[in-house]
């Protein structure tokens, strides 16, 4: 190597840790074969709030400033645990004990064998950026927590209405007709306030237990199939050879068959068929499926599904359906829609099924 190459590197060098002594990210590379860090940037030590020359004496110091529940996926990458490029998020306690978030991007280094040689990883101070996200959701919850008042206020103001109104025919004329129509919009008020309290009750409260898919289908079916005859209505069971077992809180989960199904009751005032059908799928869930023959829904009307006080049925809150969705969505499962006007609608509904030992 001649001198103009040696003076090359050097000053490449040179412009290397000019950079690195200077950005207010951390850089590191750690040596995943001998387990020991090769390398940290000066502003690692900021971050970390530990001395750059600790870690590089004993590796384990990297994570001990690191909040005890965030420390198990950090640690990881001292097992050779990441084989492509990750961000792990985690918080640290800094030297005036105060909570900081930090981002290590770690990007491995492998053998031809797939196996982890080096980890190059870069720190940057999110703690700002996660506070503004706070500060965010906070904003989306009070503003849906608006909505959701303004529309309640609005849906019971009808019925109080109507009640105030006939209290004040009463006063002048004693009609027995008057009380069964006050009576209906008390019952009204009461629905919109019972429904308005599942949606707010929270899932932690639950007791889950091991439940039949089958046996809680059939159990929303035969509390459903009067109403359906007098309307003209068959509802068709079509059940696997194989029964499935999930981990739910039953009645819920017998709500939201109840729900789907009413409403698809509803949506055939002249009568049609319900047809209910189950099936285990390959990546360990059960698919229920809800279809009908009834009017169908827009594009439209279908993207509103699940909105507070939005209803195809005149005297509906909507808030029966936004609670099933929370309820599969506290069952880590998912509830989709699909619907064509004049020919009808197709709910499916996917839950995690137990396993068998």
């Amino acid at each position: 190597m001649n001198t103009y190459e040696i003076e090359h590197l050097v000053e490449q060098q040179m412009l290397i840790e000019d950079i690195t002594n200077n950005l207010n990210v951390g850089i590191c590379q750690y040596d995943a074969m001998e387990n020991k860090f090769l390398y940290l940037s000066p502003a690692m030590e900021g971050l970390l709030g530990i001395p750059v020359a600790d870690v590089l004496r004993d590796h384990r110091m990297f994570i001990a400033n690191c909040l005890t529940e965030d420390v198990a996926d950090l640690a990881r990458f001292y097992k050779g645990a990441f084989k492509e490029q990750t961000d792990v998020e985690y918080r640290v306690l800094d030297t005036v004990e105060e909570i900081r978030w930090l981002r290590t991007t770690i990007t491995p280094i492998l053998d031809e064998a797939g196996n982890v040689l080096r980890y190059i990883s870069i720190t940057q101070d999110i703690t700002n950026q996660k506070l503004h996200d706070e500060l965010l959701q906070k904003w989306d919850k009070l503003n849906v927590v608006g909505q959701l008042a303004a529309s309640l206020a609005h849906q019971i103001r009808n019925p109080l209405t109507t009640i105030k109104g006939f209290i004040q025919l009463l006063e002048l004329k004693n009609d027995k007709s008057f009380k069964a129509i006050m009576t209906e919009e008390v019952e009204m008020i009461e629905s919109i306030i019972e429904e308005f309290l599942q949606l707010a009750k929270p899932s932690s409260t639950s007791e889950f237990s091991i439940a039949s898919v089958q046996n809680k289908i059939k159990r929303a079916v035969s509390l459903l199939e009067k109403e359906a005859m007098l309307r003209d209505i068959e509802i068709q069971v079509f059940q696997n050879s194989e029964d499935a077992f999930i981990r739910c809180e039953s009645k819920q989960i017998q709500q939201v068959f109840m729900n789907i199904i009413k409403n698809s009751i509803e949506a055939m005032p002249s009568g049609g068929i319900i047809e209910i059908r189950t099936a285990v799928e390959a990546d360990n869930m059960v698919k229920i499926t809800i279809a009908d023959t009834g009017s169908g829904m827009s594009m439209e009307r279908l993207q509103k599904l699940g909105e507070p006080f939005y209803s195809q049925n005149e005297k509906g809150t909507g808030l029966g359906l936004m609670v099933s969705y929370k309820i599969i969505e506290s069952h880590n499962g998912t509830i989709q829609f699909s619907s064509q006007e004049g020919v009808g609608t197709t709910v499916e509904i996917r839950l995690p099924i137990i396993i068998p030992s």
